[in-house]
């Protein structure tokens, strides 16, 4: 966790050996540099087939335990995610190799 950034993202993840490494996402509210944008629909896809808002993979989002949880779990999900204010956080970009 960054100070003051909670949900906004920046954590940086090592993979293995020379692979490089990804950073975690801003799953806050914000509009910008967040989820705010994402429709219900948007975090639905997230949850059940691992694919952001663009429609690419989300490479290190462990979608396959979301995909099992229950319909309501789901939905209770995103209803929580909506509460999470927004922090502006610009996340750089991840690099696998």
């Amino acid at each position: 966790k960054i100070p003051g950034k909670a949900l906004a993202g920046g954590f940086k993840l090592p993979l293995a050996e020379g692979k490089g490494y990804v950073i975690a996402p801003n799953i806050t509210s914000d509009k910008a540099t967040g989820i705010g944008a994402y429709s219900d629909d948007d975090i639905r896809r997230v949850f059940n087939e691992g694919k952001g808002k663009a429609g690419r993979f989300l490479y290190v989002m462990p979608w396959s335990y979301y995909a099992g949880m229950t319909t309501e779990d789901k939905e209770a999900l995103i209803a929580a995610l909506r509460e999470v204010p927004p922090v502006s956080n610009v996340v750089p970009p991840s690099v696998i190799r």
